[in-house]
């Protein structure tokens, strides 16, 4: 995480405006340290989280679902970077089956909302594999 401040800064000149930069899957454990490095640097973070949680000094937390492609809009009204950190891990097995779409379907309300909004930057979390290895359902979901 201490290449946060130079992945954000690579435009020449730019300068976030307080709350411009929106981290999805906030609560998760890769969202929750990467908000953290990122206010330790200085800004001020958008919160993506399903729940309406209490915003703290230098986050603000909004509740979307990306799910639902009104909430994600209206959450990045303003965001000029987005971290994309979600999944779609459920505790109800039936969600399962059908994990992949629903991957794919958040990922693309996701970019539909980001582009409404004018979203100058996407960061996505990814990993690199080597083909010869077997994927679990999630990590195949992942590299489509």
């Amino acid at each position: 995480m201490s290449d946060t401040k130079t992945i954000i800064s690579q435009e020449s000149g730019y300068k976030s405006k307080p709350y411009s930069i929106l981290v999805t899957g906030a609560t998760g454990f890769v969202g929750n340290r990467l908000i953290s490095a990122l206010v330790e640097k200085g800004y001020k973070i958008k919160a993506l989280s399903r729940r309406n949680l209490v915003s703290k000094e230098n986050v603000k937390f909004v509740q979307a679902d990306a799910f639902d492609i009104h909430s994600l809009s209206n959450a990045m009204k303003g965001t000029e970077i987005a971290f994309y950190l979600l999944h779609s891990m459920e505790d109800n097995i039936s969600a399962w089956r059908n994990f992949a779409d629903r991957e794919k379907f958040q990922a693309e309300n996701f970019l539909r909302a980001a582009e409404k909004a004018g979203v100058k930057r996407i960061i996505y979390l990814g990993g690199l594999v080597s083909e010869s290895i077997s994927l679990s359902p999630h990590m195949a979901s992942r590299k489509k």
